[in-house]
């Protein structure tokens, strides 16, 4: 138990920091307003280069602002990056905002001279047993997003590959029995977000094949299960959004001296993408002023393909998608 409560005062403050944060069975962090006094904010942070996540078991948070916010970050080429937030059986009560947050972001070039990236985010979301949320404002938002450029440029070799792959989903659950009240506006969202650049441009002196591939799948899903109650006096909110923008470019072109040659120039583009919000069965919305409930899909695939010599004169391309 760690308490803060002080009357006629301020309570102070509750903060944890670390990659990975679990709270067990009959915990209490205590920051709620004594008598004649103010309540503190809690904040859990879970934040690291990898694997982050939040799990909180059979207990209790009350206080003003609340913020369980958890987060990955990576910039190399090839990174698999997870955060996660499990709530089972817990009680949230706040005298201010509740934020419920996990992030994964990536940005970074390629490997093996910016010639291959591969990436894999998820960030989730899990509120299940009995829990209870109650506050002035209530946001619970997953997002993963990538931003990548693989760009070689080979002079002089008959031929270049360049090759991004990229999984990204964001999921937010609302499970069973889950009780959500908000004096406010109630938000519950997940967004995966992809913009990748694949681009392989080489000058050959002779016959060659130059290769861009992209490889993208995006997921994006909120969920609020069956005998789970929303009770909110503003907005609700249920959004999923999945958006991706794909560029594959592979410029085979031959150096002007030896003239048109077979030079083949290539470009496979593959993207998935999926935006869901299921409100399942015996699930409830109660005293809202407004219900907005959307799920949003964007791609932007641009491919592109020549082969020829190195100023004009395309003689053979081919370009692939879908």
């Amino acid at each position: 138990r760690i308490s803060t409560v002080t009357p006629n005062a301020a309570s102070g403050a509750i903060e944890l920091v670390a990659p990975q944060i679990t709270l067990l069975h009959r915990t209490l962090l205590d920051a709620s307003a004594g008598e004649g006094g103010t309540a503190g904010s809690i904040t859990l942070q879970a934040s690291g280069a990898s694997t982050t996540g939040i799990s909180i078991v059979l207990s209790a948070l009350k206080g003003g602002d609340v913020t369980l916010s958890a987060r990955s970050d990576g910039t190399g080429p090839v990174v698999d990056l997870s955060s996660a937030i499990a709530l089972d059986d817990v009680r949230v009560e706040s005298s201010g905002t509740v934020r419920i947050l996990a992030e994964t972001e990536q940005t970074g070039s390629g490997l093996l001279g910016d010639q291959f990236a591969a990436r894999s985010l998820i960030s989730t979301i899990d509120i299940g047993g009995q829990t209870s949320i109650s506050g002035q404002a209530v946001e619970i938002a997953s997002t993963a997003g990538s931003t990548v450029d693989v760009s070689r440029l080979v002079p002089g070799l008959p031929g270049n590959l360049a090759v991004s792959i990229a999984s990204t989903r964001a999921e937010s659950t609302v499970n069973d029995d889950v009780t959500i009240v908000s004096a406010g506006a109630l938000d519950i969202r997940s967004s995966a977000l992809n913009d990748s650049t694949a681009i392989a441009e080489s000058v050959s002196l002779g016959a060659g094949v130059t290769t861009a591939v992209s490889v993208i799948d995006t997921t994006a899903r909120t969920t609020v299960a069956g005998n789970a109650v929303l009770n909110a006096g503003g907005q609700v909110t249920l959004l999923a959004d999945s958006r991706s923008r794909i560029d594959s470019v592979a410029d085979a072109a031959v150096a002007d001296s030896v003239g048109a040659a077979a030079s083949l120039g290539v470009s496979v583009s593959r993207v998935k993408g999926e935006s869901m919000v299921e409100f399942m069965e015996n699930a409830r919305v109660e005293r809202t002023s407004a219900l907005d409930v959307l799920a949003r899909g964007g791609l932007v695939n641009n491919v592109l393909s020549r082969a020829g010599d190195s100023n004009a004169g395309t003689v053979l391309g081919d370009a692939l998608s879908g």
